[in-house]
């Protein structure tokens, strides 16, 4: 199955299919219209690039057009940002990152900069859209340092006490286990022990590209009131060594199993059963008093529990991936509406499997 283009129109291809952003920033002046910026970071390929883009000489050029209509979308009187029109401006930059794709494709990438990731900027010479190697981005990198506890009712624990068992081939995604039912403050983990030999079995994510990354998901995760069995849980925090009163990682429910992107076939009534769940575990979600949204709404964030046969899904950072979500409608419930009809397509174009005797 071919994943839906993106609102801008502009074809996804090649390395654009599977790109995922990460995050999105955006920098303006009260009163200065020369100095507004948007940087965006996202992945192809475990390589993280980043796209600045600022204001340039070059009368209504693309990038500028862009830029403007983010403005717009700011009254700096009453500092009120219209979220439509800054979700549009911030589509019109990413797709102007998918015409320049063979330009940055082009950086090199081994070794990489300093700072982990790939810079470039988009701008206009000329006549021509360009994408230009930098050293650094239009905004500064985000902190990776430990960031503050400020879930303390959760159990806390030690880099000590958590052994990683498998890098589970996503940047800072582990599975771990716990030598503790209880953490450093006492509170005491949920669930029974889940591995061989009474091992208490979870997923690390730890601090990744930014810690911002990491501080989003927990508190989205954090926001969840109750628990619904098809969306991954927040069990536990990770901190330092030497700085207990910080969070490095976040511990999360494990689920064995695929992803069901890399499902091969499904029989009709297992089709039938994960698109229920998928649409209960979205509706769960949107059904907060504070709606919840699951922001990057692609099969690839749903584990296939290899046992139970259940989905469950996982990843709120608050990224999204073009072809799944369009940057447009990323972190809304019409983006997730979108990417979960997009996901049951892709549930349905599954080659049929045989029912087992």
């Amino acid at each position: 199955m071919t994943p839906p283009s993106p609102v801008t129109g502009v074809a996804v291809r090649g390395a654009m299919d599977q790109a995922c952003v990460h995050k999105t920033a955006s920098s303006m002046h009260p009163t200065d219209p020369a100095f507004t910026m948007v940087r965006m970071d996202f992945k192809v390929d475990d390589v993280i690039y980043s796209a600045s883009f600022r204001v340039n000489k070059v009368a209504n050029c693309a990038e500028n057009r862009a830029l403007t209509r983010l403005r717009s979308s700011w009254d700096e009187p009453t500092d009120h940002l219209d979220q439509v029109e800054a979700a549009a401006a911030r589509s019109d930059c990413w797709a102007l990152v998918v015409k320049t794709e063979a330009e940055w494709l082009a950086i090199p990438t081994h070794p990489l900069p300093r700072g982990g990731r790939v810079y470039f900027q988009v701008l206009t010479e000329g006549e021509s859209l360009r994408a230009v190697a930098i050293d650094q981005p239009c905004i500064p990198d985000q902190s990776r340092a430990p960031t503050d506890n400020v879930l303390p009712h959760l159990p806390v624990f030690s880099t000590g006490q958590v052994t990683r068992l498998e890098k589970l081939g996503r940047s800072a995604v582990f599975k771990v286990s716990v030598s503790a039912d209880s953490g450093a403050n006492n509170a005491k983990l949920a669930g029974e022990p889940s591995g061989p030999d009474g091992a208490r079995l979870y997923i690390e994510k730890s601090i990744d590209c930014a810690t911002f990354v990491m501080v989003e998901e927990l508190n989205t995760l954090a926001r969840m009131v109750g628990e619904h069995p098809n969306v991954v849980r927040l069990v536990g925090l990770i901190a330092p060594e030497t700085q207990p009163n910080k969070v490095c990682g976040m511990l999360l429910s494990y689920v064995p199993g695929l992803s069901l992107q890399d499902v091969g076939s499904a029989t009709q009534e297992q089709k039938t059963k994960w698109v229920a769940q998928l649409t209960s575990a979205i509706g769960w979600l949107h059904a907060h008093k504070t709606p919840i949204f699951w922001g990057d709404v692609k099969p690839e964030n749903i584990i296939v529990h290899d046992i139970t046969g259940d989905l469950v899904l996982f990843d709120f950072d608050g990224g999204h991936t073009e072809g799944w979500v369009p940057g447009g409608m990323a972190g809304t419930k019409a983006g997730d509406l979108h990417g979960q009809a997009a996901i049951e397509n892709f549930i349905q174009d599954l080659p049929l499997a045989l029912p087992t005797a």
